[in-house]
């Protein structure tokens, strides 16, 4: 009888450890309605995550030296420490279909969403690990904070800490994306940044590719040499090569031409030069851009007089910062606002330019660039890129402008859809925001890249075969893909907003789509 009894016990052991913490666990909750009137949201999730994290099968056996759990769109997230930097733990990384390769540092602040009519020292009384508090988004029922902490090494602990308060609708660490190594020096999650504003984060020693936020191999063509107008002899000689078949190789020069006539050809079939007639309106339209620069010295953009500017970097309001580098932004910018003697002039020349400098991907320095586009009324944002790893503090700062910009009609946010020929997943990418714009290129011919991002995000596909455009060293350059689509569909906008100025975000994305349906290529599928 004695030894089965123990048999019995020995058995029991498991379930009664278990048991007896679903007990603690529930008496914790009786606990926290009493003295809070019930549990928050917040606090619920944090009690999940800690679940997860106890489960001890989301890190990369035998690689991670730490975690970090949070909220993103309602999900859990948890960051493994490697080393020096973190990286989505297994579960997370399939629930995005993220990129093996991507890491992520994380800076000494968090990022808080409140409601509307928190200023920042209530914000610095939710935790006693909270320091100064800075505004990066306001919309118009929550606001964001990014808050630097007293102890940087405590962030797991205060994102919980914070998690528990109702007035916390959201609690994330503030986070630069990386896929290359990271530099010495730089901060990782311990230690003090610059105490200097505008000095807090030393982006400029991350190391990466023309265009940080995205830069597709296939948009960062080379110079190519085309004279700056085209002759009578050079259009016949087009002609030609266009009604001769197996004609031999074509230079550099002749391509460039035929780019070119092809892009003005589709302008022309799409109803450009009709809306560039109408479109008088057009020093009413504000467009921000938020890209690596631009060099406004150029010959076809120094007529431009920004309306605002400002480099995230250096968090100052300097027009020789935002002119830095911008080998992608001064691109962008040529298509829309090129005014010089070529055969390819920008699509809308006298619309308010707003420039906004911006090369990485610290989530609080996106929400501030969003914010600046909000504060300088702009009726279009242009993105022609996308980060690696959509934040939903990120998706809140565009859903916000789309619903509530242009007082009330919705600014158009235009995203590239990216050139990756990936299916672009739900909550994943800045492409994925269904509020935004997301564009998709085509060819001379109306056949669909190949290197397109797809899916039902997509909203419409555009002209992104090769444009010839501004380079940031002087003279003219390419640019193809999604990242020229998307300009493509600034200005299209544009000229159709400086003709019909009270269009909703709804009609104008109809009319948008309307035009690019006009458009017959000789293989149209």
């Amino acid at each position: 009888m004695m030894k089965s009894m123990k048999r019995r016990c020995k058995v029991s052991l498991p379930f009664m450890f278990y048991f007896g913490r679903f007990l603690v666990l529930v008496s914790m909750a009786g606990l926290f309605t009493v003295q809070a009137g019930g549990f928050s949201d917040g606090f619920v999730d944090g009690l999940v995550g800690d679940l997860v994290d106890d489960r001890g099968d989301h890190c990369f056996s035998g690689k991670s030296s730490g975690k970090i759990t949070f909220l993103n769109f309602g999900e859990i997230v948890v960051l493994c420490r490697e080393g020096d930097f973190y990286r989505l733990s297994e579960a997370s990384l399939k629930a995005v279909n993220g990129k093996q390769s991507l890491r992520f540092v994380l800076s000494t602040d968090v990022l808080i969403k409140t409601g509307s009519t928190f200023s920042p020292s209530d914000v610095a009384q939710l935790h006693p690990n909270l320091g100064s508090a800075r505004l990066v988004f306001s919309a118009k029922e929550f606001k964001y904070y990014r808050i630097a902490l007293k102890n940087p090494e405590l962030i797991p602990q205060t994102i919980r800490g914070l998690s528990s308060s109702k007035a916390v609708l959201l609690v994330q660490p503030d986070i630069l994306q990386v896929l290359k190594k990271r530099p010495e020096n730089l901060f990782l999650g311990g230690g003090a940044e610059s105490s200097k504003e505008g000095k807090e984060r030393k982006t400029s020693e991350i190391q990466s590719d023309n265009h940080t936020l995205t830069s597709p191999k296939s948009e960062m063509f080379a110079k190519v040499g085309v004279d700056t107008s085209i002759s009578d002899e050079d259009t016949a000689a087009i002609d030609t090569v266009l009604n001769t078949k197996g004609s031999p190789l074509l230079s550099r020069r002749e391509l460039g031409l035929l780019s070119d006539k092809a892009y003005l050809a589709y302008l022309d079939s799409i109803g450009v030069p009709e809306l560039q007639q109408r479109g008088l309106g057009l020093e009413g339209v504000r467009i921000a851009i938020i890209d690596d620069g631009f060099n406004l010295g150029h010959q076809a953009l120094k007529h431009i007089k920004p309306h605002f500017a400002y480099d995230l970097d250096s968090q100052t309001l300097s027009l020789n910062a935002v002119s830095k580098g911008g080998d992608h932004g001064t691109r962008v910018a040529g298509i829309i606002w090129g005014q010089a003697e070529q055969p390819v002039k920008g699509l809308a020349p006298n619309a308010k330019f707003i420039a906004l400098r911006h090369t990485n991907t610290w989530t609080s320095l996106t929400l501030l660039a969003f914010h600046l586009a909000q504060l300088s009324a702009a009726d279009i944002v242009n993105c022609s890129w996308n980060s690696h790893w959509l934040a939903q503090p990120v998706a809140d700062a565009i859903n916000e402008l789309t619903v509530n910009g242009r007082s009330g009609k919705g600014a158009a946010v235009i995203f590239a859809a990216g050139n990756d020929a990936q299916y672009i997943q739900a909550q994943s990418i800045e492409a994925s925001v269904p509020s935004a714009i997301v564009v998709g290129a085509i060819d001379r011919n109306g056949r669909p890249l190949p290197s397109n991002n797809f899916g039902p995000s997509v909203d419409l596909l555009m002209y992104g075969d090769d444009v010839r455009t501004s380079g940031a060293r002087g003279g003219y350059t390419r640019l193809s893909g999604t990242s020229a689509t998307a300009a493509i569909t600034t200005g299209v906008a544009a000229l159709i907003l400086a003709s019909e100025p009270t269009l909703t975000l709804t009609e104008l994305n109809s009319a948008l789509a309307l035009l690019a349906n006009q458009f017959d290529g000789d293989d149209r599928p």
